[in-house]
């Protein structure tokens, strides 16, 4: 197992110990890079392509067996790793699948931003670019209120499912829901 602090969490996060403070890679933060053209997401795909690399340098880690799961920004991280790079053999995300669009609609994590994305795809259909690749999604049905409604997920994965089903991998991908919030 191999356990990475996000950029701008853990040791890694911004800190004022004058004022007593830590700032939130998700929100100012994370945007402040913008402007350089890069994004928080693809920082975190590329930390966890290295994470991978790492990994597979072991002698005591199966290259082929590496599989990856996180919750909430974690969960993000576990989806666009996944998406990018199919060393990841199996993923489990957690309390972080909805829409795209359902981002824009309510508070978000700049960790979900992908600049661009909808002209191209929503979040089911990426989803779908993990097949056959085994997938579960992990959602709570009273996660967060507007950033990741239930309907959302439920929709996104049955977008999902239909890819799956045309890569000959039906039942591979799949949403379990619990009565929780974002936890």
């Amino acid at each position: 197992v191999l356990a990475l602090d996000a950029i701008g969490a853990g040791e890694r996060a911004w800190q004022d110990p004058a004022k007593g403070r830590i700032g939130y890679h998700g929100r100012h933060l994370g945007y402040a890079v913008l402007p350089s053209g890069l994004t928080l997401a693809g920082l975190q795909v590329e930390d966890n392509r290295r994470a991978i690399d790492l990994l597979r340098s072991l002698p005591e880690v199966d290259p082929e067996r590496i599989g990856c799961t996180g919750a909430s920004g974690g969960g993000n991280q576990t989806f666009h790793i996944t998406v990018m790079d199919e060393r990841i053999r199996a993923a489990a995300g957690v309390c972080f699948f909805g829409a795209y669009r359902g981002y824009l609609e309510g508070a978000h994590c700049s960790c979900e931003l992908v600049p661009g994305v909808l002209r191209y795809a929503e979040e089911g259909d990426l989803a779908g670019a993990i097949a056959p690749r085994p997938l579960l999604i992990i959602a709570a049905i009273r996660d967060g209120g507007a950033a990741f409604k239930i309907d959302d997920a439920r929709r996104s994965i049955s977008v999902a499912a239909r890819w799956y089903d045309a890569a000959g991998a039906a039942g591979r991908c799949r949403l379990a829901e619990f009565d929780c919030g974002h936890d």
